[in-house]
């Protein structure tokens, strides 16, 4: 669903029609894995929420069990988007990325002379497409930073508590 939205948004943008095919297509690509990383942290993020909400009105272990699940489901959403946070850097550093740019190359494989001038306006696109996507996860990244130190925070509050009734008890006997 993602994926067919992004090609949607690529038909509905005159500017992105202006782009090379490869262009495109990579947007469509990066689009959509971000569009992917930040629908499952969103959905994380809100039944986390919502256990989170649960535990601050009564404690139960099946509650802080379901959270040691979804700050599982966390660290794999968050190393994807570090993944793929990774794979742009990597392309973004590419000293020569004149390969990407397939309807430039003539039949040998070389980039046509007639081409060159192309390939920087190419090279330039793309840059711009990266760092828009390295923004994005960026800030991606930064939610889920803010979000961990939330749980965090709510877990030392649960062992306070904890702590707290235990050593009531310990006083009773």
């Amino acid at each position: 669903a993602e994926i067919t939205s992004s090609v949607r948004d690529i038909r509905a943008n005159a500017h992105l029609r202006r782009q090379s095919f490869e262009v495109r297509a990579l947007d469509c690509l990066f689009t959509s894995m971000g569009h992917i990383c930040s629908a499952a942290f969103k959905d994380a993020e809100s039944k986390v929420r919502s256990l989170l909400t649960s535990l601050s009105h009564r404690i139960s272990s099946q509650t802080v069990d379901r959270l040691a699940v979804f700050k599982t489901g966390l660290e794999r959403i968050k190393h994807d988007i570090e993944g793929l946070k990774a794979a742009l850097e990597t392309l973004d550093k590419a000293d020569n990325v004149d390969g990407v740019f397939l309807s430039l190359h003539s039949d040998n494989g070389e980039i046509k002379h007639s081409q060159h001038s192309a390939a920087k306006k190419l090279e330039l696109e793309l840059e711009n497409l990266i760092e828009s996507q390295l923004y994005h996860l960026d800030s991606l990244l930064s939610k889920m930073r803010v979000f961990e130190e939330e749980i965090g925070t709510t877990e030392a509050m649960l062992t306070l508590l904890l702590d707290s009734g235990l050593n009531r008890l310990i006083r009773l006997r």
